[in-house]
């Protein structure tokens, strides 16, 4: 509770984003006579005293530009709830209530301005302790956060149109893909004494790889983004992802003379999760260490049991992370120079797909390193098949 004749210290949240922080001296008289908000004034929120009763006492100058008032006074003696729309009414009245015995609440709404201009409001209610002890009054604090909510729809109105887009393209390219597949072999099967041709064909077999593996990226991240990843969950050993793996990395790695470290417990460790995407979620994180490690440096993959966790570990000795990367690392198709891009996939999706794999398996996934030059661990934890069965048990 906040006393009137002392310091109110003000704290409102825009938008669950930031706090602004506040701190104004307020020299209130007894309820009954008037209230000087002058130090509000400067304020560009809208600052109103109410009674007990919800009926608004003042109103600061912020307030009556923001509200569109034609006098600071025209509010005095109105009730403060029926100002908002139907349907949002029932919520202010609890946020009175609420401050009438001492609670302080906060919500987000919408209501217009006296001349009917729209506005969303970041309201924060707080109750005052008068000179007895008890509630004499609330301090209302609301922010203008329109543009705020209108940018937040439009974000994500473009973000649904660039899941949809991204759904549609993944999977029409698929077709011609595939038809330049069968091209390719069709060649070399009718030209096969013709190294010319050969080489021809086998440069495109290369390219039609590369892209179908950059088209089942870009679905693996409209599925993601749609939430619409099914996961086939069963309780696996994490030691026979690591095995599966192992096996089908090894032309790749052996191509680049690099060898691949493993170290697993000899106990099972052993989580409930869909075996093909988490072997997804390895698979892109050795591949990833392969890329940006030079021949014959190793790459090391490691598992242990915590108490809670399976830890799976991939560190290499390669070319490191820049300190700046770190924050964005994992978003999708934030995509950093390429002499030190640590993404995976050429337009940043790899990690995004990793991290977005790893949340839906309830797990995390971390990464470290000293600097450029210095290497880079890479660090999946995923919860242990028996607390997730304790947890559905409790």
């Amino acid at each position: 509770m906040l006393t009137l004749p002392s310091l109110l210290n003000i704290r409102c949240k825009i938008l669950n984003a930031h706090y602004v922080d506040a701190i104004m001296p307020l020299s209130f008289p007894a309820l009954d006579q008037p209230v000087d908000l002058d130090l509000f004034d400067n304020s560009p929120d809208c600052i109103k005293i109410l009674h007990l009763d919800g009926t608004i006492r003042s109103v600061n100058a912020g307030g009556t530009v923001a509200l569109e008032l034609d006098n600071e006074g025209q509010l005095d003696g109105i009730v403060w709830p029926s100002l908002w729309p139907g349907s949002e009414q029932a919520r202010v009245e609890q946020a009175v209530a609420a401050g009438s015995v001492g609670e302080r609440t906060q919500f987000l709404a919408f209501c217009p301005t006296t001349k009917q201009t729209p506005r969303w409001w970041d309201v924060v209610v707080t109750p005052m302790k008068g000179a007895a002890q008890g509630v004499a009054g609330l301090l209302v604090v609301s922010r203008d956060v329109t543009e705020l909510v209108q940018a937040k729809e439009e974000l994500a109105r473009v973000n649904a149109q660039k899941d949809t887009f991204l759904a549609m393209v993944s999977h029409e390219l698929r077709n011609p893909l595939a038809a330049l597949a069968m091209a390719a072999k069709v060649l070399e099967t009718a030209h096969g004494g013709n190294p010319q041709l050969t080489r021809i064909s086998e440069l495109i077999e290369r390219q039609v790889g590369v892209m179908g593996r950059l088209t089942e990226d870009l679905i693996d991240v409209s599925r993601i983004t749609r939430g619409q990843v099914n996961l086939q969950l069963e309780e696996i050993d994490v030691r026979d992802i690591v095995h599966d793996v192992r096996e089908q990395l090894a032309p790749m790695l052996a191509s680049k003379r690099q060898s691949l470290r493993v170290e697993v417990p000899a106990v099972p460790a052993r989580v409930t999760g869909d075996r093909m995407r988490l072997g997804q979620v390895l698979g892109n994180l050795v591949a990833n260490a392969s890329r940006y490690s030079p021949p014959q440096l190793p790459i090391e993959v490691a598992v242990t049991v915590t108490g809670e966790h399976a830890i799976v570990s991939v560190s290499d000795e390669g070319k490191g992370i820049a300190d700046g990367m770190m924050p964005t690392l994992f978003e999708l198709f934030s995509q950093a120079e390429a002499s030190t891009d640590r993404k995976g996939s050429g337009i940043g999706m790899g990690l995004g797909i990793v991290k977005g794999l790893v949340d839906l398996h309830g797990g995390s996934v971390t990464a470290a390193s000293a600097g450029l030059g210095q290497g880079s661990r890479f660090t999946v934890a995923l919860p242990l098949a028996e607390r997730r069965r304790s947890a559905a048990a409790a």
